[in-house]
């Protein structure tokens, strides 16, 4: 039929548990993929076709695929969107916290309004970055580029997004933080960039109430600069300790005549000529 109807009585078993992890009963089914399409597409599974996509799915996950597509309207909904990451967890039976896989449409499933549901579509978020992007307040969401948005998520993957929050707000507003970090993306940026920039600025006395230190035109080169900095300062500390404590005179023997190193910058030269470890 052309309508969407439950099927109550569909029922495929579902993976056991083996000692090393879940495995499904199928893992040693062979799938024959020859007119797979038609099978779909000529039978109650027509709407769970993606040409590219379930051509792919090994055995057992096609069994889950075709189970819970069969319950859940959802799927087919979130694949057609491009959401192929949160149905491929469904299926893997990875753990898919915040998805409504009873909703009707892919406001209810994702629980977001429309115009964040296209910026989700831009990104194809798993659900860690789908729980990020709700702990963000609705200015914020609004604010957030997809860029941002994959790189907080990464740097938050095994944390809540209140810590990087409570350190950005130490000296700025977080929306403002945001549209900074916003202008600054690129491949060599990411969110621990401007965190690690300023703990050095702190460290170097600097004065992070002149804007221009705290939110730097080009962050990627403050951040070098800084760097450098701060190694200089080291090497100095470094080096005091060094000519405090090194043998005040030469050592020969054998022909040969060892001669102390009396600066950092020396010994990080000898070290990185004979391959050794400068720390």
């Amino acid at each position: 039929e052309e309508h969407w109807k439950e099927y109550k009585t569909f029922r495929i078993p579902a993976p056991v548990h083996a000692v090393n992890g879940p495995m499904s009963r199928f893992d040693f089914t062979y799938l024959r993929t020859e007119g797979l399409e038609q099978i779909f597409t000529k039978s109650d599974l027509k709407y769970l076709w993606l040409d590219g996509y379930v051509q792919n799915l090994p055995p057992n996950e096609m069994i889950q695929y075709v189970r819970y597509g069969m319950m859940h309207r959802s799927v087919e909904l979130l694949l057609k969107a491009g959401f192929t990451k949160l149905v491929w967890m469904k299926i893997s039976q990875e753990p898919c916290r915040g998805i409504n896989w009873q909703g009707k449409s892919l406001q209810r499933i994702l629980g977001l309004p429309k115009r964040h549901v296209r910026k989700m579509q831009q990104i194809n978020p798993d659900t860690n970055t789908l729980r990020i992007f709700r702990e963000l307040t609705e200015e914020e969401r609004d604010l957030i580029s997809a860029e941002l948005l994959e790189k907080l998520t990464d740097h938050c993957r095994y944390r809540s997004l209140s810590v990087i929050r409570d350190r950005v707000e130490l000296y700025i507003p977080f929306p403002k933080w945001i549209r900074y970090m916003n202008e600054q993306s690129g491949p060599r940026i990411y969110t621990e960039t401007w965190l690690d920039y300023i703990e050095m600025c702190r460290n170097l006395g600097a004065e992070l109430n002149r804007k221009k230190i705290l939110l730097p035109e080009d962050l990627r080169t403050a951040h070098d600069m800084a760097v450098a900095c701060w190694n200089e300062k080291e090497d100095e500390r470094k080096t005091e300790g060094i000519r405090r404590n090194a043998r005040q005179d030469d050592f020969a023997a054998g022909g040969l005549m060892i001669l102390p190193a009396d600066s950092q910058k020396k010994l990080s030269l000898e070290s990185a000529a004979l391959n050794h470890c400068t720390s």
